[in-house]
């Protein structure tokens, strides 16, 4: 049992224990935020895009600067302006050219080109390069008329007459020789021959008289110029 005194001290200890504590709330511990995109590889984009021309095919090439690519990817426009670039190509790492072919002939197609880095979990791209553009090649224009024979000379014998010429042509169907019995005012053919052939022979003619011949080239695109003209009687 406890006195009056016990008492006493018992309530004084619990006033002290009581003035000298204060009572605080429970705080949780602070987070830490992180934010969850991971860092992205660094790429180096490529410079120095340039194109070579010819009639279906442009042969690009450019420098590359990265050593953590996994390729290149090749976009292309056929009008810079508009910035439609569509990918028509991923190249395989430290790629530095890329050939466009099956392309139209005489026609301008614009490129750019950016490194890309692949990873397990992300993909890279670095900067594009400045747009490189070039015109695709025009066909060949076919050749015109064959170029005129020369050194044309004619020979006589009764009722007939030989003729040669120099052929100056790579592009003639055949050789037409040809006769005038005026001095060279109306002409008629008197002959004609396949391509590569020199000379050729006037039959029918009538002896003593005098008649001229020249020779014309030919093909598909039209006659040449007459050669000179030789003269002889027969």
């Amino acid at each position: 049992m406890f006195g009056p005194r016990s008492k006493r001290l018992a309530v004084s200890l619990v006033s002290l224990a009581l003035v000298g504590c204060e009572a605080t709330r429970p705080t949780a511990p602070p987070i830490q935020y992180q934010s969850a995109a991971l860092p992205q590889p660094t790429v180096a984009a490529p410079s120095s895009l340039a194109v070579a021309a010819s009639q279906t095919r442009l042969d690009l090439t450019w420098r590359d600067h990265s050593s953590n690519e996994t390729g290149f990817e090749v976009r292309r426009s056929t009008d810079e302006r508009t910035g439609s670039f569509l990918v028509i190509a991923i190249t395989g790492a430290s790629a530095t050219a890329y050939a466009d072919t099956g392309l139209a002939p005489a026609t301008q197609y614009c490129y750019t080109v950016r490194a890309v880095s692949v990873t397990r979990k992300t993909t890279s791209y670095s900067a594009f390069t400045d747009p490189a553009c070039a015109t695709t090649l025009a066909p060949p224009v076919p050749p015109g008329p064959p170029v005129a024979p020369s050194n044309a000379v004619a020979a006589g014998a009764p009722h007939a007459v030989g003729v040669t010429w120099t052929d100056n042509s790579s592009n003639e169907e055949g050789f037409r020789f040809e006769r005038s019995a005026d001095g060279g005012t109306a002409w008629v053919a008197a002959g004609t021959t396949a391509a590569n052939i020199q000379s050729g022979i006037d039959t029918g003619v009538a002896s003593e008289v005098r008649v001229c011949y020249r020779v014309v080239a030919f093909s598909g695109k039209g006659d040449s110029p007459p050669s000179n003209t030789a003269c002889v009687t027969p």
